[in-house]
């Protein structure tokens, strides 16, 4: 999964809607029969007795077409919570959960999210798997060095602000490429002391 497959999904969601309201036009139903107003509640179809036997073709449309955006939303949050790792970015969009909205107002809102999408994959922002792995195997090497020597001192020994490193290790903020490059450097570093030691030692005479 990309960002620019979950954009092409945003955007093929947008269209089903806007032509099941064209298709479906509410305007002169009663209240109580409109279901384009309260998509993705569950009210109407309780109040048809969850859709048993024949139904209009708007109502198993409308149940096609929710079904979809509900996994969609699955597959939002799994991308930039698990994959992407940038949950802080799922909290950007303008419709990250289904929200009770009418239909007008959710074509609206999965334009600009398509927009948004859009924009993010074309100016480099795809996320690198890969990324995360790192970070997270250099978060446990950093904080093993912490249990040893003291926050402090590794802050000290990386060259970085105590905080910084306090709130990458709380995993209370995203760092910064070059922050992180620090502790890339630092964690190689330390890890190549032991095998200086070594060597050094086979070159001392018995």
């Amino acid at each position: 999964m990309t960002l620019r497959s979950l954009q092409r999904e945003t955007v093929q969601l947008q269209r089903k809607l806007q032509l099941l309201v064209d298709r479906y036009p509410e305007g002169g139903l009663e209240p109580d029969d409109r279901i384009l107003n309260r998509l993705l509640t569950t009210y109407w179809r309780q109040a048809h007795g969850g859709l048993p036997g024949p139904r209009e073709r708007r109502y198993w449309e409308a149940v096609d077409w929710v079904n979809q955006f509900h996994a969609y939303i699955r597959r939002l949050s799994d991308y930039f919570r698990y994959e992407a790792e940038e949950p802080e970015r799922l909290g950007k969009l303008p419709l990250a959960i289904a929200l009770p909205l009418p239909a007008a107002e959710l074509i609206r809102r999965l334009s600009l999210q398509g927009q948004m999408l859009k924009r993010w994959a074309g100016s480099g922002k795809e996320p690198d798997p890969r990324r995360g792995k790192d970070e997270r195997e250099i978060r446990t090497y950093l904080r093993s060095q912490c249990n040893v020597k003291g926050l402090e001192v590794v802050a000290r020994e990386i060259g970085c602000d105590r905080d910084t490193l306090s709130d990458f290790l709380n995993e209370s903020t995203k760092p910064q490429e070059k922050t992180l490059q620090k502790f890339r450097e630092y964690r190689q570093r330390q890890q190549a002391l032991p095998a200086k030691r070594d060597r050094g030692s086979e070159r001392r005479p018995r």
